[in-house]
């Protein structure tokens, strides 16, 4: 599998927060891995956890440890996603506790 563009994922993580279910993924592209997180309607973010380059020095699993940090403190601080699509989010997560 060496196709130009060619996209891997891997699920490293899943939180709830308000009712809805966040997933941390380490997405290969191109050679090089990215994390993002995403909501329950599919709406994703870049996560950058380092200023440009992530340190060598550092073992996988704290970057990993990273990634999730990042991940969990921009959903809790309600710093992602915006206020409008948390408000979607929260009426979402109301109506399938109730149906």
């Amino acid at each position: 599998m060496s196709g130009q563009g060619e996209k891997s994922k891997l699920r490293i993580h899943e939180f709830r927060h308000r009712g809805n279910t966040y997933q941390v993924y380490l997405e290969g592209l191109d050679g090089q891995l990215f994390a993002t997180v995403s909501a329950p309607n599919g709406l994703k973010r870049p996560l950058v956890p380092f200023p440009d380059e992530i340190p060598s020095g550092l073992s996988p699993p704290a970057i990993r440890m990273g990634y999730i940090a990042v991940a969990e403190w921009l959903v809790k601080n309600d710093k992602w996603p915006d206020v409008e699509t948390r408000a979607a989010l929260l009426r979402a997560a109301d109506l399938d506790q109730a149906a």
